[in-house]
C-alpha cells in the first residue's frame, strides 16, 4: 500500500516528543477499538495536527477517515497532560482544565447521527447543531470535546457567536466530505450553488485562532478540485496525506442496454433472492433519481412473494428515518438481513458498509469522481469485487458528463488507466493485478493460461452482459378465460375513460385527438382483445404504447379492478408524479447531476438568510 504525506513549504512547529504521541495513540487505539492500532496515515494525519499544521486528507472510501477527528481530541488532550505532567500523573489531564475542542462539518444530518453515537460510546462528551446552536448546547460548552455541524449553523449569526464564544480552545476545524465544497459551494454555468455555505467556510477562520488547523477530508479529488477545495477554505501551507481512489480490488465493467425493460435486466436478481433468501450475496443498485429506485423497488414488490420482500429495500432522502436506520443497522453487519438494496447516491457516505462485493450503477455518475465514490463501496474486506455501469436509452441526458468520464465508458482502452490518469499516485504497480480482475476490457484481452482466462466473469456479469446481449428470457405469458360480463364493463370503463381524456383536444390541430389525448383508440382495441393475458405491470407497459405513466396506471387500474386480478397499482402510483413520460428521457428535474446533489435541505438550520 502505497500514500504520499507531503508537507507544503511550511516551517514545523517544535517537534512533540514521540513517546507521549506513542502513548496517545495506543489510548486512542483502545478507546475507539482498533485492534490493529491507528493505521500510518491516520496517525501521520494526528501527528500533523498536533503540530499544528492544516491538512487535506484525501484516502479512499471506508479507509477509516473518521477515526481522525474521532481521536483528535483525545490526542491533543493526552499530550497535553503529558507535557504539564510536572504536578500531574503522566496522562492525566486536570479536571479543571478545559478540554480541547474540534468542530466537525458534515453535509448529513444521518451522517451527523452516526457519528454523535460512535463518540458517546467511546466517552467523549458531543452535540449536534445541524438545527441550531441552543442554548443547552451554549450552557455545557465547556464540557464538549466535539461539535457536528452544518455548514449553514456556523454560518449563521448564532454558529458565528458560538464561535468566538470557543475560539480560545478550538483545535481545529475538520471538514468531512469536502468535495461538497466544489460540487455543491460554487455556480456552475447557469446553475446557482447548491449550498452556499460550502464556499464560505474559509472566512470562519477570522473567527478563530491563527492556530487553529483546517482540516479537509475527501474520498476522492482530483488535482483540479483540490486546489479549489483548499483555497476556498483559505488553507495555508497545508499537509497533504494523500491515496489513491483506486481500489485494485475492484474491477470496472460497463454495459449498455438498448430498452428500459428493467424487469427483464434485473430478472436474474429477483430469482437469486427466491433461491437464496438470506445467503443471497449482497449487491446495491445505485440509480440516478428516486423515481428509478422507486420504479425497481415496486418491480421487486410485484415478482417477488411476500416472504422475500425482507430481503430488498430501497434508500434515498424521502426514504422514512426509522426504514434508513433499519438499512444502516443492516449493511453494518455481513449478515444483515437486507442482501439488495436500490438506492441513491445518498447511501453510503460515512457509513461502514459491510459484506457488498458487486456495485451496479443503473445510468452514468457525472464524473469519475462520483464513480469512485460508488464504486467505493464495494469490497471494503479486501475481497475480490466489481462495479458495473450500465447505460440505457435517456439516461444522463441531463447530465454534464465529463470528458473523463466519456472516456471510460468507451472502453477503448483499459478502464483502469484512465482512473489513474485522472487521480493522483501513487498507484499499485499494473502488474500486480491480473487482466480478469482489472477490467472488462483487458478481461477480453485476459491469456492468463495461455491461449484461454482461467477465471470466469462473476455471476452478475454474466447475466447482465448475456441479458443485454440476447435481451432477457423469452416469459410465455400465461391465458385465461374472461367472462362476457366482465369483457362488456372493461370496454365501457376504457372508452369512458378515453372520453375524459379527450375533453378539450379533441380538436387539436396538428396532431388530432386520439394521438394528443394520450391514449389511442387501436391501443384500447388492442387491450380489450387481449385482455385473456396475464401481465406483470412493466410487460403491460412494454407491450402498449401509453405517453404517460399516469395514463398506463389508471388504465392498468380498470383492467386489475374489472376482471378481478390483484396487480400491485397502489405501490406504483405513489413514486410517481402524473406526467412522468413512458418512452422519453429521464426527467430533469429528479436527476442527479453531481455528487449528493439529490439531498435535500430539510432539517438543516440557517438564520443567515443564505438557505431558505
Amino acid at each position: 500500500m502505497y500514500f504520499y504525506v507531503v508537507v507544503i513549504t511550511r516551517k514545523m512547529a517544535a517537534g512533540t516528543d514521540v513517546r507521549s504521541l506513542d502513548q496517545a495513540f495506543a489510548t486512542v487505539s483502545e478507546k475507539l477499538s482498533l485492534r490493529e492500532g491507528l493505521k500510518s496515515q491516520q496517525s501521520a494525519a494526528l501527528k500533523q495536527l498536533v503540530e499544528g499544521h492544516d491538512l487535506f486528507i484525501n484516502l479512499p472510501t471506508g479507509f477509516g477517515k473518521s477515526v481522525i477527528f474521532q481521536a483528535a481530541p483525545i490526542v491533543l488532550d493526552f499530550v497535553r497532560s503529558v507535557d504539564h505532567a510536572e504536578t500531574e500523573s503522566e496522562g492525566d489531564l486536570h479536571e479543571d482544565a478545559e478540554k480541547y475542542l474540534v468542530i466537525v462539518v458534515l453535509p448529513l444530518k444521518a451522517l451527523v447521527i452516526e457519528q454523535l453515537e460512535r463518540v458517546r460510546k467511546i466517552g467523549l462528551q458531543a452535540a449536534d447543531i445541524t438545527s441550531g446552536v441552543t442554548d443547552s448546547v451554549l450552557e455545557n460548552i465547556s464540557k464538549l470535546s466535539i461539535i457536528f455541524s452544518s455548514p449553514e449553523t456556523l454560518c449563521g449569526h448564532r454558529g458565528k457567536e458560538l464561535l468566538q464564544a470557543v475560539r480560545g480552545r478550538c483545535s481545529a476545524l475538520f471538514i468531512d466530505e469536502s468535495h461538497c465544497v466544489t460540487k455543491w459551494g460554487h455556480s456552475s454555468g447557469q446553475s446557482s450553488a447548491f449550498r452556499k455555505c460550502y464556499s464560505q467556510l474559509g472566512e470562519l477562520r477570522s473567527l478563530l485562532k491563527l492556530s487553529t488547523s483546517v482540516v479537509a477530508l475527501t474520498a476522492t479529488a482530483t488535482k483540479k478540485a483540490r486546489k479549489t477545495i483548499v483555497d476556498s477554505l483559505s488553507m495555508r501551507n497545508y499537509v497533504l496525506i494523500e491515496e489513491s481512489p483506486e481500489r485494485t480490488n475492484i474491477k470496472y465493467a460497463v454495459e449498455k442496454t438498448s430498452t428500459k425493460n428493467f424487469e427483464g435486466l434485473f430478472e436474474w436478481l429477483s430469482e437469486d433472492i427466491k433461491e437464496n433468501g438470506s445467503a443471497t450475496n449482497r449487491v446495491i443498485v445505485y440509480c440516478q433519481s428516486r423515481k428509478l429506485v422507486s420504479e425497481l423497488y415496486t418491480i421487486f414488490r410485484s415478482l417477488l412473494p411476500l416472504q422475500y420482500h425482507r430481503y430488498f429495500n430501497m434508500y434515498h432522502t424521502n426514504t422514512e428515518d426509522d426504514v434508513q436506520r433499519i438499512i444502516i443497522d443492516s449493511f453494518g453487519k455481513e449478515d444483515g438481513e437486507v442482501r439488495v438494496l436500490f438506492a441513491t447516491i445518498a447511501f453510503g457516505m460515512g457509513i461502514d458498509v459491510k459484506g457488498v462485493h458487486t456495485i451496479i450503477m443503473l445510468g452514468h455518475p457525472a464524473d469519475l469522481d462520483d464513480f469512485m465514490q460508488l464504486s467505493g463501496r464495494a469490497g471494503r474486506d479486501g475481497m475480490q469485487s466489481v462495479a458495473i455501469l450500465i447505460g440505457y436509452p435517456g439516461a444522463g441526458s441531463c447530465v454534464k458528463t465529463t470528458d473523463e468520464m466519456k472516456e471510460f465508458m468507451q472502453g477503448v482502452t483499459c478502464r483502469r488507466s484512465i482512473v489513474r490518469d485522472s487521480f493522483p499516485n501513487p498507484h499499485t504497480d499494473s502488474e500486480d493485478i491480473l487482466k480478469h480482475n482489472c477490467c472488462d476490457v483487458c478481461a477480453h484481452a485476459c491469456l492468463c493460461e495461455g491461449d484461454i482466462c482461467s477465471v470466469d466473469p462473476s455471476f452478475p456479469e454474466q447475466q447482465i452482459h448475456s441479458i443485454v446481449t440476447h435481451g432477457p428470457s423469452l416469459v410465455e405469458l400465461q391465458s385465461v378465460s374472461v367472462p362476457d360480463g366482465e369483457l362488456e364493463i372493461l370496454t365501457d370503463e376504457l372508452n369512458d375513460y378515453r372520453e375524459t381524456l379527450l375533453v378539450g383536444v379533441s380538436r387539436h390541430l396538428y396532431t388530432g385527438g386520439d394521438m394528443a389525448c394520450g391514449l389511442s383508440a387501436s391501443t384500447v382495441k388492442n387491450i380489450i382483445s387481449q385482455c385473456n393475458l396475464l401481465f406483470t405491470f412493466d410487460q403491460f407497459c412494454e407491450r402498449y404504447p401509453f405517453s404517460t405513466k399516469a395514463i398506463a396506471l389508471t388504465v392498468w387500474d380498470i383492467l386489475q379492478r374489472t376482471l378481478s386480478r390483484q396487480g400491485d397499482v397502489s405501490l406504483s402510483t405513489q413514486h410517481l408524479s402524473d406526467d412522468t413520460l413512458l418512452h422519453d428521457s429521464e426527467d430533469e428535474d429528479d436527476l442527479i447531476s453531481g455528487e449528493y446533489a439529490e439531498i435535500d435541505l430539510n432539517g438543516y438550520s440557517s438564520d443567515s438568510n443564505l438557505i431558505t
